[in-house]
C-alpha cells in the first residue's frame, strides 16, 4: 500500500512539475546501478530456474533435500517409506516416485515427487 501511494505522490508531482521531475529520475549512476542489480536478479533467477528444471526431485535437492533409499534407510526412515509408498498406492493405484528428507526442516522434513521409480 505505502508502494501503490509514493507512486500516485510520485505521478502527481511528474503533472504538476514534469521538468523538475524529470531531473530527479535523470540520474546516470542512479540508472546504472539500477540496470546491474536489475541484469544481476534475472540471471539469478534464470539460473535457479535452470537448476529447478529437473522437476520436483530437483526442487527438493535445491533444498538441501537427500533421498530416502529404502534398501539403505534406517527404522525411520523405512517407516516413513512405507507410508508415503504403500498409502499412496493403495489411494492412486499408481507407481510411486522419489522420496526425499529434508533434514534441516522443523516443520514438515519429507518430500514425495514424481510418478516414476528412479
Amino acid at each position: 500500500m505505502t508502494i501503490i501511494t509514493g507512486v500516485f505522490f510520485f505521478l502527481g508531482e511528474a503533472l504538476v512539475r514534469p521538468v523538475h521531475t524529470l531531473k530527479l529520475i535523470w540520474d546516470p549512476h542512479l540508472i546504472v546501478w539500477t540496470a546491474t542489480g536489475t541484469l544481476f536478479q534475472l540471471l539469478w533467477v534464470a539460473s535457479q530456474a535452470s537448476r529447478a528444471r529437473g522437476g520436483r526431485p530437483a526442487v527438493a535437492e535445491l533444498l538441501g533435500g537427500r533421498r530416502v533409499d529404502p534398501d539403505v534407510a534406517d527404522a525411520d526412515e523405512l517407516r516413513l517409506y512405507n507410508v508415503v509408498f504403500r498409502n499412496g498406492h493403495r489411494i492412486r493405484n499408481a507407481p510411486a516416485g522419489s522420496l526425499t528428507s529434508l533434514d534441516r526442516e522443523r516443520g514438515i522434513n519429507s518430500f514425495a515427487a514424481g510418478t516414476r521409480r528412479r
